[in-house]
């Protein structure tokens, strides 16, 4: 028989050690306030069914990417799972107290933005349909739990790469809804609601199963469709196992890494060092191979992507606005990068760092090693699809006059951002122990405002020909800071 007692102490177990306070309120306070802001802007031209569509889908997004990424622990194999099999429970109890963790951190999730959704519901609202909002919110974000979980349970390994995309169209889309979508609220606003003959697509948009009940056309069939997919969700939540642990066995090359094989290659030849070689692998094979780091690193990507689409279809008349967007673009891509550098130090394998004390190289010399890995494994990738968008949503003389001199900015920037965002040695610490320098934040919003101003006159003033000498001159410039970079790096 279950003993609730065991289930309730192992819960309480989970939560302490998993849940940070602060860092959790933060998170909560960010979600509440951001849904208060949007929700306040549209709540004027949306009746309450075509707003609750909009509350819940900008709650899936808001929800789906912390799940997909810092919490998707929840959702994968328990990290305690030996210690756990060690103790006198039996495995009901250990599902139990597991369900229980990520309902209560998914209730929190979800009433932080079902509050101020309802608080911010349209005069139109019942009184009752606002006071619901906060419990469709809980169904919204157990019926995301539920899919993500049985994804994962169905797919296994193969679903990572899914997951990250996922992930990274969910950030692109919050930004893209958020600029774009605000201007077309009259189309939202003229939808049918659920159950309409001329909206049966909308049977197909879960966000809408939940937005039936704020229609106060009195008791309706409709209303049962939420309950009925919370209480699905709450069984696959408590009766599906756990998925199996990823298997990284096989010795078949990653397609990336065979497309970057020419460009490693090269670095190796001429821009690597002997005695930087060793962080040079550390990280260009190691740090891609870190899931968490994946899944917290890759989805920011969506952000530069997202304000690229947006800049690619700039109103009519203003040719020279979308060239202007997209040199921004190509030029301010690097302030993405303080997110990838602070997870650097981070591995599944912390117990390893012991390597570092032992290798016969200085810290410096690792981290320069480090940096021209992160430069061929992270950055020339990522500027091969901003070259390809530039090509063909802007020009290809576009491209060829800014791509190169923006890749080299953003080597530079790499550079100056490496000491202040990374915290340790390169894979070196747990995922959940990285620390982040307090100032890069300000660090970043100054690189941020001064690169956008960079790109609009590299756009007005760089020729082809004049492209080229900036980029001599930048190769220069990385040629004596990498001679230099002793002064500059940890451990100098």
């Amino acid at each position: 028989m279950v003993s609730f007692a065991r289930t309730w102490i192992l819960l309480r177990t989970r939560l302490a050690a998993t849940s940070t306070v602060g860092e959790g309120i933060a998170a909560l306070m960010f979600q509440a306030i951001f849904t208060a802001a949007i929700c306040g802007l549209v709540r004027g031209g949306l009746p309450p069914f075509a707003y609750g569509l909009f509350a819940f889908s900008l709650l899936i997004a808001l929800i789906g990417i912390p799940l997909l990424g810092e919490l998707g622990y929840l959702l994968r194999g328990d990290p305690a799972q030996e210690w756990v099999e060690a103790l006198a429970i039996r495995p009901a109890e250990v599902r139990l107290a597991r369900t229980g963790e990520l309902l209560w951190i998914l209730c929190a999730q979800a009433l932080a933005c079902g509050i101020p959704a309802a608080l911010f519901a349209p005069e139109g609202t019942g009184l009752l349909a606002r006071l619901a909002i906060p419990l469709l919110a809980i169904g919204t974000a157990t019926s995301v739990a539920a899919m993500l979980l049985l994804l994962q349970s169905l797919l296994g390994g193969r679903a990572e790469g899914l997951f990250v995309l996922l992930q990274t169209v969910l950030v692109a889309g919050v930004i893209v809804g958020g600029i774009v979508g605000l201007s077309h609220l009259g189309t939202l606003a003229r939808l049918p609601e659920l159950g309409d003959e001329r909206a049966p697509f909308l049977w197909l948009v879960p966000p809408a199963w939940f937005a039936a009940p704020l229609v106060d056309a009195g008791p309706s069939l409709l209303g049962l469709v939420p309950a009925g997919v919370t209480l699905a969700s709450l069984l696959v939540l408590g009766l599906l196992p756990a998925p199996a642990p990823v298997r990284r066995g096989g010795r078949r090359e990653p397609l990336i890494e065979r497309l970057l094989r020419p460009a490693r290659y090269l670095a190796e030849r001429v821009w690597v060092r002997a005695r930087e070689h060793g962080g040079f692998l550390l990280v260009y094979e190691g740090l891609p191979r870190e899931r968490e780091v994946v899944l917290r690193t890759y989805p920011m990507l969506g952000i530069p992507l997202a304000f690229g689409a947006i800049g690619a279809h700039p109103a009519d008349g203003e040719p020279g606005t979308a060239s202007d967007m997209t040199a921004i673009l190509l030029f301010t891509v690097s302030i993405y990068l303080p997110v990838l550098l602070s997870h650097v130090p981070a591995t599944s394998s912390p117990r390893a760092a012991w390597v570092h004390a032992t290798a016969p190289v200085r810290e410096n010399e690792l981290h320069g090693g480090a940096i021209k890995a992160l430069a061929v494994r992270f950055l020339v990738p990522l500027y091969f699809i901003l070259g390809v968008l530039t090509w063909f949503t802007a020009s290809p003389e576009l491209c060829v006059r800014l791509l190169p001199p923006a890749f080299l900015t953003s080597l530079v920037v790499l550079r100056k951002l490496y000491p202040i965002c990374v915290g340790g040695p390169p894979m070196s610490v747990a995922p959940d122990e990285v620390e982040t320098h307090p100032g890069w934040m300000m660090v970043m919003t100054g690189a941020a405002l001064a690169l956008t101003f960079v790109g609009v006159i590299a756009n007005r003033m760089l020729s082809i020909e004049a492209s080229l000498a900036l980029c001599t001159l930048l190769v220069a410039a990385e040629i004596v800071s990498d001679r230099r970079r002793a002064a500059s790096l940890p451990g100098s």
